[in-house]
């Protein structure tokens, strides 16, 4: 879900920075901190901003209880996990991968990241067997739907914190929404068919592309997210360029709300404070600051991160490209894998979206998927997986 609309008729969730309170009868809502406060785009301090990351790190540290991090490989938690090790109390980080050879794979990454900051390098694997199971704790555990794949991972991650007796867990959320490291923004802000970019951006946002979607789901069923839709959206942001308002967009209504939601979620299901240092509006100020080309642009992405990365993490982390992190679920959603053996029996009897979904073509995509996995085919089944599981655990109706 993006914004703050909830899949329930007449609820909504609180959004960023406020706070609710509930007194003899009465509900209200106020602001605590603004997610945006007045900063003019100009040129950035880029001394400050790392010594802002360094505090806010240290910031998200203060607590009685044990605290580990989390440490995907990638650049942000990497940047994270190094700058906390230097407090004592900061001596775990944790990993989390599948079981099998996976194209994927970032451990090594990960692991050179803990060895080079003295942290004790912890391996979570996802069993296969225990995906079944999992899945349906993981939807148990989310108050609305979320089709990332890695839902799962971020599950069994926390479990395993949770287990080992952290209560808190430092994390690297945040960056590229605020900063602009995704593929999307970069292609947003540097190509020269706006239009062209402006539409792949749409398709990139959804679950299930719009030719799957058209496929599988009845027609009565579909609301499809225009192009010329989500641009009158935009005009209504703040900012001069395409670019700062879809940073706005992914700061404002897709961070909070689909990101943030399911790391609260799935690590507070486990016992786990979930604290993300680039949320702090002593970090992320320096992105609403910060001249658009500051950020992305000429081969850059979340140029600021990169510059604070430098001389602190491994060269082979901060010159790598950036890889979204991904359950490989298009090459586990086949035979001789047991959430295949789930998705199967979950598509013999379906519950809850029997009214929407054409269960003859989704059978088509499983086929299809089994015979030549694809990210693309992976993802659509999945998340109609999670959202008819989802469905079953909270017992949703439609129609």
């Amino acid at each position: 879900m993006l914004g703050g609309q909830t899949i329930f008729p007449g609820i909504k969730v609180l959004e960023p920075g406020t706070f609710l309170t509930f007194r003899a009868g009465r509900a209200t809502i106020n602001d605590y901190t603004p997610l945006h406060a007045s900063f003019p785009e100009g040129a950035m301090e880029r001394p400050d901003f790392a010594t802002d990351v360094r505090a806010g790190v240290q910031k998200t540290l203060m607590t009685d209880v044990p605290v580990c991090t989390t440490l995907s490989g990638g650049l942000d938690s990497s940047l994270v996990a190094t700058l906390a090790a230097s407090d004592r109390r900061m001596t775990h980080a944790y990993n989390v991968w599948y079981e099998g050879d996976w194209a994927e794979d970032e451990t090594a990454y990960a692991r050179e990241v803990a060895e080079a900051a003295g942290l004790r390098y912890e391996q979570v694997t996802v069993r296969n067997d225990r995906f079944p199971e999992q899945i349906q704790a993981m939807c148990r555990a989310l108050s609305q739907p979320n089709a990332a794949a890695h839902c799962l991972s971020t599950f069994a991650l926390y479990e395993a914190i949770g287990q080992a007796g952290f209560r808190v867990a430092l994390v690297g959320e945040g960056a590229d929404d605020f900063f602009g490291g995704y593929d999307r923004m970069y292609d947003i802000a540097t190509s020269g068919r706006k239009e062209g970019a402006l539409n792949a951006y749409v398709t990139d946002l959804a679950a299930i592309k719009p030719d799957l979607r058209a496929q599988i789901v009845v027609e009565d069923a579909r609301i499809d997210l225009t192009t010329d839709a989500f641009r009158e959206f935009l005009e209504s942001l703040p900012g001069k360029s395409l670019t700062r308002k879809i940073l706005t967009f992914e700061a404002r209504h897709r961070l909070p709300y689909y990101i943030l939601h399911r790391v609260d979620a799935l690590s507070m299901a486990h016992s786990v404070e979930a604290r993300v240092p680039f949320c702090l509006p002593s970090v992320y100020r320096h992105a609403l600051s910060a001249a658009d080309g500051e950020l992305i642009g000429h081969g850059r992405r979340k140029a600021p991160i990169y510059a604070a990365g430098k001389g602190v993490l491994p060269s082979s982390v901060v010159n790598r490209a950036k890889q979204p992190f991904l359950l490989p679920i298009a090459g586990m959603l086949r035979p001789g894998y047991p959430v295949y053996d789930l998705l199967m029996d979950t598509v013999a009897a379906p519950k809850i979206t029997q009214s929407i979904v054409n269960i003859p073509e989704l059978r088509d995509l499983i086929d299809r998927n089994s015979a030549s996995p694809s990210n693309t085919l992976g993802n659509a089944i999945w998340a109609w997986l999670v959202f008819e599981l989802w469905g079953q655990e909270h017992r949703v109706q439609i129609g």
